[in-house]
């Protein structure tokens, strides 16, 4: 590989790091900070383009920097589900920054700097883990992540964002480090190689290992909240909402299903996975999450929250379409990380904008605001279809795929429990767009006055606009997604 292609390769991780410095000597210029934010989100996401037109032409990708370990390099390479990841976080960074630097100012929070500069480590671990070759490689990233992550659920400093930041730590660091840590172990231990690919072709399928590794992974990585691993994410809503969007759409809890998925898929491996009904073992584990985390959901008075038990759920969706193991399930399933990514970010702007702008975050506090911010309200109804699975949103076809499987799995109750979880998210939501729509407002002292400031609208206008452009145009992602699922059932690299 030559220089160029080298240099393109570990761009994704690099260039945000080297945003750090720009931004601390900026640090008392916020026009200036956040300009250099947006610059390195934008150059970031040039690069994330070149490696998707590099592995599309059919490029062959892949960088050992050093060997930490015999057999197990510090190892980067580009593939289709690495290619999801990275247009993820790629294209969401500067849209995100846009809105973070509204939502700020807006709440004139404190220690600015720090946010954008961990937001940057953030997305540079996360490309890292995209751009993983390796199990152990992935892992390093991960765990950079987990600790980038750690001040943003803590930013406010109280009593409260400390517990949050505690209880956070000890479910994301202790699943890793007491789970996904000796799996990966006895992985290596038995095939001697924890190269994505190349360890489930060693594997043999059967024995007690298979269920033991594929709960390991499944809860080790909890950053995927597949329940009981899940009670740090609702906690964690004390963040900023810009914080909140990070951990459910830009980066956190997707790398978390990208770890599992990469563990299932790269390392155990379909035939591992089948053995002794494993994957059935998982499947049923999620479908219980899904179903859980939506009737949850209904209950809860706080729109963050609300949208924090709705996260716990997708997550679930897409490993539950992966572990079908049949091409439209993994296809479906990688597919929703970034159509769910779309309509989740959507839903958290607004729900910061109406923090900011309305000074509400209880659902039973939106009266009348429909119709009083018209454009936060619009984008939030396109993102509630996008969550519920109703077109004309991306949504909808990344689920009807993933119902599908389930249907060609012969899994019919599966697919009646995906249906069920729809209709409650949507007894959640709708109620929400109702009381926004056709409740007269009550009166107040200090009205509501117009809509957003411009800086959080502009955002949730876009990623509530592309939930529905990418409904009509799904084909580079959907064709990124099949050629993986494709991949992984063919045994190959």
């Amino acid at each position: 590989m030559n220089l160029t292609a080298e240099f393109a390769l570990i761009a994704p991780i690099v260039v945000p790091l080297l945003v750090l410095l720009p931004l601390y000597l900026a640090r008392n210029k916020p026009d200036l900070r956040e300009s250099i934010s947006l610059t390195g989100g934008f150059l970031n996401f040039f690069f994330v383009l070149y490696l998707f037109g590099a592995f599309g032409r059919g490029q062959q990708l892949q960088w050992d920097i050093l060997t930490l370990m015999p057999g197990v390099p510090l190892g980067l390479r580009v593939d289709a589900l690495g290619c999801i990841m990275l247009l993820t976080a790629g294209f969401l960074w500067p849209i995100a920054t846009l809105y973070s630097a509204g939502y700020l100012r807006g709440h004139k929070e404190k220690n600015q700097t720090r946010f954008f500069s961990m937001f940057c480590i953030a997305i540079a671990a996360t490309n890292g883990v995209s751009l993983s070759s390796n199990l152990l490689t992935l892992y390093v990233f991960y765990e950079i992540l987990s600790l980038s992550t750690y001040p943003l659920v803590t930013h406010h400093q109280d009593s409260e964002a400390r517990a949050a930041g505690r209880r956070y730590l000890a479910f994301i660091m202790g699943g890793s480090v007491g789970l996904v840590l000796p799996a990966m172990l006895t992985v290596y231990s038995m095939t001697g190689d924890l190269t994505f690919g190349s360890a489930s072709q060693v594997l043999q399928a059967g024995g007690w290992p298979s269920a033991l590794l594929a709960l390991a992974f499944l809860y080790g990585f909890s950053k995927a909240a597949v329940m009981p691993m899940h009670a740090w994410l609702p906690g964690a809503m004390v963040a900023p909402t810009p914080v909140s969007s990070l951990l459910h759409a830009v980066a956190v809890v997707k790398i978390g299903v990208f770890s599992v998925i990469r563990a299932l898929c790269d390392v155990l491996g379909p035939q591992f996975m089948t053995a002794h009904n494993t994957k059935y073992l998982v499947t049923a584990l999620c479908a219980t999450t899904v179903v859980v985390s939506a009737a949850l959901m209904v209950s809860q008075d706080n729109l963050k929250r609300c949208l924090a038990f709705s996260t716990i759920g997708q997550l679930s969706y897409i490993i539950l379409a992966v572990s079908l193991f049949n091409v439209t399930g993994i296809a479906g399933g990688t597919m929703h990380i970034f159509m769910h990514a779309l309509g989740k970010i959507t839903l958290f702007f607004c729900a910061g904008a109406i923090a900011v702008h309305a000074h509400k975050k209880y659902i039973s506090q939106f009266d009348g605001l429909g119709r009083t911010m018209p454009w936060t309200f619009g984008a939030f109804t396109v993102g509630c279809l996008a969550i519920i699975g109703l077109p004309p949103t991306g949504g909808f076809l990344s689920k009807w795929m993933i119902v599908t499987a389930c249907i060609k799995a012969e899994m019919p109750v599966i697919a009646g429990l995906l249906l069920v979880s729809s209709l409650l998210k949507a007894w959640a939501f709708f109620p929400i767009i109702f009381r926004a729509y056709f409740k007269a407002a009550p009166e107040e002292e200090h009205p509501i006055k117009g809509d957003c400031d411009p800086m959080m609208r502009v955002p949730l206008i876009l990623t509530a606009l592309f939930s529905i452009i990418v409904f009509f145009y799904p084909y580079y992602i959907l064709g990124l997604a099949q050629f993986f699922a494709e991949r992984v059932l063919m045994g190959g690299l």
